[in-house]
């Protein structure tokens, strides 16, 4: 954990340092989530895949995210994944929720059309399956201005969006 040695607890119950560090490294994860992604889309008929009908995302390539009809951000990472930020197209996300991200117990933030997910405590997702679960107004058309980073705030290169 990162501590301030500045900071100071003028009602000594412990809160001031504790704030103060869930702040910073809140701050630290994000500032390295901003510049660490690169993006690219594959033709999902290279691999075989009719994603209309995907039922297991470990089926997909290695290093691709895919959203499906119903919401859900389904994914498949040899990687572990310690945060991610995306835009939904075409569609105002009401909750994130569930997924592995969830059960990992990622800080789940939403606001308009963007999903940012990330842990306190240092938590990661790898593997594959489903990733977070949204709740959305309008018909999503895809995802967009997507940022993952590793446990080290580096881009896991070549992640891959599915159509």
């Amino acid at each position: 954990m990162i501590m301030q040695e500045n900071s100071t607890d003028y009602e000594r119950n412990g809160f001031i340092s504790i704030l103060t560090t869930y702040v910073t490294v809140g701050i630290v994860l994000l500032f390295s989530l901003a510049f660490v992604f690169t993006l690219s889309t594959v033709n999902a008929q290279e691999h075989g895949l009719d994603l209309k009908q995907i039922i297991d995302p470990c089926t997909m390539p290695d290093h691709s995210l895919h959203l499906s009809d119903d919401g859900s951000v389904h994914y498949n990472s040899s990687t572990p994944i310690a945060g991610f930020q995306f835009n939904v197209e075409g569609a105002t996300v009401l909750n994130a929720t569930g997924g592995h991200a969830e059960a990992a117990n990622f800080t789940l933030p939403v606001g308009g059309n963007t999903v940012l997910g990330f842990s306190l405590d240092g938590a990661t997702i790898s593997g594959c399956g489903t990733m977070i679960s949204l709740m959305l107004e309008g018909e999503a058309t895809g995802l967009s201005g997507i940022i993952i980073s590793d446990i080290n705030g580096k881009a896991i290169a070549g992640i891959s969006l599915l159509p």
